[in-house]
């Protein structure tokens, strides 16, 4: 492992739990459903192991593309360059459908809007990861979420200068777009 950290744990939990009623004559009988997912993922390279993670708060204007380069270019929060050789967790909330104080264009206000934004799909070097084909990407709408994960040992390979951009672009031409976003994987 090339990795600068001593530990790592993550846990990525998808929950739901909804209720369906219907009113008939003298009752309102109500279906439940319940489902969670927990994935933990423990220091170290194979299955259910990762060593790198990186995350960030971040602005794409209007009609932009702002393309991750996860090999060498990603700087994690212990000052760290990180180069990915795979990737195993990505998870991207779109916040642009809230009004945010010191969050917009220069550290300025970030008014609420309705950007969309695609995850996927760079224009070069695309890391083409969890999508089946060359160009493939996902609509996360404002206030929307993607994540996804592949625990198992291979995870989403990451080759540099080739295959190493992942590509967010803001959908919308008259507004900014505020997203957060969490990369986990393994280091070369």
């Amino acid at each position: 492992m090339a990795t600068h950290l001593t530990n790592l744990s993550a846990r990525l939990t998808v929950a739901l739990s909804a209720a369906a009623q219907k009113a008939i004559d003298l009752a309102t009988p109500e279906a439940k459903l319940s489902m969670k997912r927990v994935i933990d993922l423990a220091f170290g390279a194979g299955a259910g192991k990762a060593d790198l993670i990186w995350w960030d708060r971040r602005l794409v204007v209007k009609d932009s593309a702002d393309d991750l380069d996860l090999a060498a270019v990603l700087v994690d929060a212990f000052n760290q360059v990180l180069t990915f050789a795979n990737v195993k967790v990505i998870l991207v909330i779109n916040r642009s459908d809230e009004a945010m104080v010191g969050e917009g264009v220069g550290g300025g206000d970030h008014p609420a809007t309705d950007a969309a934004l695609k995850v996927g799909g760079a224009a070069s070097a695309e890391f083409q990861g969890p999508f089946t084909a060359t160009g493939d990407a996902i609509t996360v709408p404002a206030g929307g979420a993607f994540a996804i994960i592949r625990a198992d040992a291979d995870g989403w390979v990451v080759t540099p200068t080739s295959a190493d951009i992942l590509g967010i672009t803001n959908l919308d031409a008259d507004d900014e777009a505020l997203y957060d976003i969490v990369i986990v994987g393994e280091s070369a």
